[in-house]
Formats: C-alpha cells, sequence, structure tokens
C-alpha cells in the first residue's frame, strides 16, 4: 500500500514507505509495539496521500474544465 501511494503522491508516500520500512526492521528486533505504531502511522500517512493525491486531481480537473 505504500508504494502505491509513493507512486500517487511521491513527498507524503515517501514518508509511508520509510514507515513501511520501520515496521519491518521493529518486527525483526521483536519490538512488537514499535512495529505496531510503526504500521499505524504508515498507514495514516497513506490515507493523507490518497486525500492530497485525489484532491489534486479534482483540483485540476476543475481548473482543465475551465480553461
Amino acid at each position: 500500500m505504500s508504494l502505491a501511494c509513493f507512486l500517487l503522491f511521491f513527498p507524503m508516500g515517501l514518508v509511508a514507505v520509510v514507515y513501511s520500512i520501520t515496521v519491518t526492521r521493529r518486527a525483526q528486533l521483536g519490538d512488537s509495539q514499535g512495529a505496531l505504531k510503526a504500521s499505524q502511522l504508515a498507514r495514516t500517512w497513506c490515507l493523507a496521500t490518497l486525500v492530497v493525491a485525489i484532491s489534486l486531481a479534482i483540483i485540476g480537473g476543475v481548473a482543465g474544465i475551465h480553461s
């Protein structure tokens, strides 16, 4: 999911990918609480990325109609 967000909107998607990588590292170290927190943050950033990407697409579409 983070990679899809990365492709939709680079700056915010990159943060989601970083948190996703953090999940794997923390899980390998046995830090289940840290992995859970990083997973929640990755999901939050992905959802925020989706909102921004959809908003930009709508704004771009509306602006294209008026041109």
